[in-house]
């Protein structure tokens, strides 16, 4: 992806990074236009995982620079900092749950895999990489054929009726309407 923006929030005069991570629904949706596509979590989804983490760390490549910033249980340790020079954007999330507030700090790597597969057929030009530190797995996830390459994975057990699944998108001023579809057995 591009990486979350780092400049500084107009609303609230901190990085937009921060606010992101900090700030419940300061996400990219609930600044319209900002993207185009969402799968997300209705804009709790990293502030939450921020907040109930013993420690986050966030690496964002953007503009040609590497920024980090590292939270305790969701506060800044120290400001945003310029870390060095970015050929690719994107960014990178590492964190330890809080053995404070849950019971285990295990992970369902099948359900965390199954969304991050799911979440990369919505956005067909992000990569996402996936990273187990405990288990040392590692998966990566790309599709970009996009929802209809999606219909052909939910397919891929069954026998379809014709294939590729028919595939229609629409623009109308500034919204995007995708569909795909595919009949089997």
């Amino acid at each position: 992806g591009r990486g979350i923006p780092v400049e500084e929030h107009p609303k609230y005069h901190k990085p937009a990074l921060e606010i992101v991570m900090t700030v419940l629904h300061a996400g990219s949706k609930f600044d319209r236009g900002t993207y185009k596509v969402s799968g997300g979590l209705h804009g709790v989804g990293v502030h939450v995982v921020n907040a109930l983490s013993e420690w986050l760390e966030v690496r964002v490549k953007r503009g040609g620079h590497e920024y980090f910033q590292r939270y305790q249980q969701g506060v800044p340790v120290a400001p945003l900092e310029e870390v060095g020079p970015a050929e690719t954007t994107g960014t990178e999330i590492r964190f330890l749950p809080d053995k404070t507030v849950f019971e285990t700090l295990a992970f369902d790597q099948e359900v965390v895999e199954r969304r991050l597969k799911e979440l990369s057929f919505l956005s067909p030009t992000v990569t996402i990489h996936f990273r187990d530190e405990a288990s040392g797995r590692e998966a990566s996830y790309h599709h970009a054929g996009g929802i209809s390459e999606f219909v052909e994975d939910l397919n891929s057990s069954l026998t379809s009726l014709f294939a590729p699944p028919i595939y229609l998108h629409a623009r109308r001023d500034t919204t995007d309407i995708e569909v795909a579809i595919q009949y089997n057995d």
